[in-house]
């Protein structure tokens, strides 16, 4: 007797589903760190500019700004959401009320 039979009934491996399942719902972010955008030498920082050096592949991501790295000038930056650190260093950086705007 073969070690999945299971008597009549429907064996485990049919009963199971075959595909895996991905909420739709789910808000999927594609994270850039500060230092990431500390190098670009640009006062304002659009989705069109990460496009263009390379650190997102389509300006329809949804972008999230992390905060491993520091700001050492004003930035301007239209990003999606950003995290709780890269907030506490725009408060924390000189002559930068404006650093993160987040697009809305």
């Amino acid at each position: 007797v073969k070690r999945t039979f299971e008597g009549g009934q429907m064996p485990l491996h049919r009963r199971l589903p075959k595909f895996g399942f991905r909420s739709h719902k789910k808000n999927d972010f594609f994270v850039i760190n500060l230092y990431q955008i500390s190098g670009m030498n640009l006062n304002e920082i659009s989705k069109k500019d990460l496009v263009k050096h390379k650190l997102i592949s389509k300006e329809s991501l949804k972008v999230k700004l992390l905060g491993s790295g520091s700001i050492e000038k004003p930035l301007n930056v239209s990003v999606d959401a950003f995290s709780v650190s890269a907030e506490e260093k725009k408060e924390k950086s000189t002559d930068c009320d404006s650093a993160l705007i987040p697009l809305l």
